[in-house]
């Protein structure tokens, strides 16, 4: 997943990857992921930690809005 720089806004093109990823979900309700967010180093250290758990939260809230199960995720 792709994000804008200095935020957690997925970008469009990354998109398709939640669509994907919702798939796979879909597919194997036995599965679970574990969701990491990562920045650059653009920013300052603690800005970068607050801006990647709201990544990686980004992606759970797009994936549980598609439909997939929390517990999965």
């Amino acid at each position: 997943m792709n994000f804008e720089t200095g935020n957690a806004k997925i970008t469009a093109e990354s998109k398709v990857q939640d669509n994907n990823m919702y798939a796979i979900l879909k597919a194997y309700p036995a599965l679970s992921i574990k969701i990491g967010g990562y920045t650059d180093v653009a920013s300052a250290a603690a800005a970068n930690k607050k801006i990647s758990q709201e990544r990686a939260d980004a992606v759970a809230s797009a994936l549980k809005a598609a439909g997939s199960a929390a517990a999965q995720i």
